[in-house]
């Protein structure tokens, strides 16, 4: 049960603090890097956002990286676990 769902819009704006963003679609992760990738809006907006209009769940900041969704194979990099 989600307590505080977090809108496309204040979404948007902690993904943009960071320098890349990724985003799991199912079994397809999706990278931007913010300052090469010049994403717009709406392109970060497709791989963060779920069906609810919400933020993709769980969610994951560490240091630049942002992450909407989960893939053990990413995360494991990230978080640099073996």
């Amino acid at each position: 049960m989600r307590k505080n769902p977090i809108s496309a819009r204040d979404a948007l704006k902690l993904a943009k603090k960071s320098s890349k963003v990724f985003g799991v679609m199912g079994k397809k992760v999706i990278s931007y890097d913010i300052k090469k990738d010049t994403p717009t809006d709406e392109e970060i907006l497709k791989i963060i956002i779920g069906r609810s209009g919400t933020l993709r769940a769980p969610c994951l900041q560490v240091n630049d990286i942002f992450v909407g969704g989960f893939d053990v194979v990413l995360y494991k990099n990230i978080l640099k676990l073996k």
